[in-house]
């Protein structure tokens, strides 16, 4: 606490007053004189690019995170790849979504306004809608021709995987009728070995 009364104490206050200085807390590592030494700034001052004005004045390079870095990096390496990084997938899977849902909002009110303008079929088939149903309906054929090539695909795989299985089952089957023979006896197993004896 400063006694204000004592004219040397006031002065030293009003002085550090003056010059802006605070009493440095006494837990700070400026206190403890544990001050880190300034470094040299890499952007150059004013002063400097004056005086290397004659010269090339490179730049100082621009901090990046080793985060940023590491993004960078996968995304030119998934370019150079051909492909698309996993954020950009999302970002087309979500918009891909969005749209189908719109899509889907859009034909369901068209038909609710279709069975609004009649109910007769014969009508409904000259109304404007026709014509999305037609494209509809070939979209939904190439699906189904889609579907049927891969179950046909399917099939065949399956059809050949169980003829390799039945092929190695003959195999084993003929393995052993020979083991059975080289041992002396047939299928009679038993009988046939004691009339080799």
């Amino acid at each position: 606490e400063v006694n204000l009364n004592c004219p040397l104490l006031l002065r030293d206050f009003l002085a550090s007053r003056k010059k802006g200085k605070s009493t440095p807390n006494a837990k700070s590592p400026k206190a403890k004189g544990k001050v880190a030494k300034k470094k040299p700034s890499a952007v150059p001052t004013k002063a400097e690019l004056k005086s290397r004005s004659g010269r090339q004045v490179q730049k100082p390079e621009r901090f990046t995170s080793v985060a940023a870095k590491k993004k960078k990096k996968r995304s030119s390496l998934a370019a150079k790849e051909g492909g698309i990084s996993k954020a950009e997938k999302k970002r087309r899977e979500k918009r891909r979504r969005r749209m189908l849902k719109a899509l889907a909002r859009k034909r369901q009110k068209e038909k609710e306004e279709e069975m609004d303008i009649s109910a007769d079929p014969e009508d409904l088939s000259l109304t404007k809608y026709t014509e999305a149903y037609i494209k509809d309906d070939e979209y939904f054929k190439l699906l189904e021709e889609q579907e049927q090539k891969q179950r046909e695909k399917e099939a065949e795989e399956k059809k050949k995987k169980e003829e390799l299985r039945l092929e190695e089952e003959r195999l084993r089957k003929e393995r052993a009728e020979q083991r059975k023979v080289r041992r002396g006896g047939t299928e009679k197993g038993e009988e046939g070995r004691n009339r080799e004896r």
